[in-house]
């Protein structure tokens, strides 16, 4: 089949295009695409593939794939009238999920780099935390002592990494839109999720930055409602308040976290080498930091 453009099947298959949501569509909405696209005279019995020939030949579409950790593929497919970036690609894993983690700190503007490590998280059904499990001493250091369980579940596109994390059920707790089709944690709980996984988020000096270049923004009582929300097995509130502190916070703020009792010393991090300690926070917390 030749299709000039600006002849009337031309047009047809552009408004078809347009009214897809996303400016990368994966397989499950290529799949409505080209169903969508049978409705034109003279496609009905058209094979999918030609059809994405057509496309193709007529710089409306362009495929390309990620590729898991095991080397399976998975199509992307580009809509070529329309800017894409990573943040659009890796958003074809998930369209409930919400960017998170470093991804969520360079998109509030809270790191300049550029991170190659995406997030993604997506809530589990069950609620989250059980404030009131009994803590030990002795399973706290034994478990901060090792390296810290990360997530497998990954693809690849060129030298991005898309990981995609399970996150405790919050009810999307300070998850707002982004770009209008997306979804991203705030400033607030972005620094929560940093402070409980530093790892997904460029280490603790990249999430002590964040909190130094969140002071204009950040409102300290919706952090500390969130947390108190969140409802944490492990005493995280002294990570916070440790966090606050380094960065410059007032003594107001940094009360309000440092109010809640302290029961156990904990960690900033897991696998400390070497560590200092804060007797304000009973916090352990890497030298030199």
């Amino acid at each position: 089949m030749t299709i000039s453009a600006n002849s009337k099947r031309f047009n047809e298959l552009m408004g078809i295009l347009q009214t897809c949501n996303f400016p990368v569509i994966n397989q499950i909405e290529y799949e409505r695409l080209i169903t969508n696209i049978r409705s034109v005279y003279g496609f009905k019995s058209k094979q999918k593939n030609d059809i994405l020939d057509l496309l193709i030949s007529l710089n409306l579409l362009k495929k390309e794939e990620t590729t898991d950790n095991d080397g399976a593929q998975y199509a992307l497919y580009f809509l070529l009238n329309r800017k894409a970036d990573i943040f659009d690609i890796a958003a074809t894993r998930s369209r409930s999920a919400y960017f998170s983690h470093y991804s969520a700190l360079f998109i509030n503007n809270l790191t300049l780099q550029i991170p190659k490590q995406i997030y993604l998280s997506s809530e589990r059904l069950s609620p989250g935390g059980r404030e009131s499990y009994s803590l030990m001493q002795t399973d706290i250091d034994r478990v901060f002592k090792k390296k810290p369980r990360v997530t497998n579940n990954r693809r690849f596109y060129k030298d991005f990494a898309i990981n995609f994390l399970q996150s405790q059920g919050y009810n999307h707790l300070g998850v707002k839109t982004y770009r209008s089709i997306y979804q991203v944690t705030n400033i607030e709980r972005t620094l929560i999720d940093v402070s409980v996984r530093p790892f997904y988020s460029g280490g603790v000096t990249q999430v002590l930055e964040a909190f130094s270049n969140a002071k204009e923004s950040l409102n300290v009582k919706k952090l500390f409602r969130y947390y108190k929300k969140m409802k944490f097995i492990y005493p995280y509130h002294q990570v916070i308040g440790f966090y606050l502190e380094k960065a410059g916070y007032s003594n107001e703020d940094q009360e309000l976290f440092n109010e809640i009792e302290k029961t156990h010393s904990f960690y900033l991090t897991y696998d400390m080498p070497r560590a200092m300690y804060s007797e304000k926070w009973q916090l352990y917390y890497p030298k030199g930091l």
